[in-house]
């Protein structure tokens, strides 16, 4: 299913796997769709072509975040560090979001 989520993506499209689908719900999907009620709904991808398209998340360089061979503690980020980072750069441009 990840690799289904990849090739759309790559093509433009989005969308959202829905894992779980429950009794009642499975029961109008089929009937909507006009699946047979004795075969199981296991997951269901709607995908289409997004209206709006998210701005870029900030993304440190690899190599900023890479260790190679041993640990490089010049690399390593305190709690407080992460949140910021979090807080500023990685959520900038979400609305109303701060980790606590």
């Amino acid at each position: 299913m990840e690799y289904d989520n990849l090739a759309a993506t790559a093509l433009g499209l989005d969308g959202s796997v829905w894992g779980t689908v429950g009794p009642m719900a499975g029961i109008r999907i089929k009937e909507m769709l006009n699946i047979p009620q004795v075969l199981k709904i296991r997951a269901i991808v709607p995908l289409g072509y997004p209206a709006v398209h998210p701005k870029s998340t900030f993304r440190r360089e690899v190599d900023e975040i890479s260790h190679k061979e041993t640990y490089d503690l010049t690399k390593f980020r305190t709690g407080r560090e992460i949140q910021e980072f979090i807080n500023t750069k990685a959520m900038k441009g979400l609305n109303n979001f701060r980790l606590l």
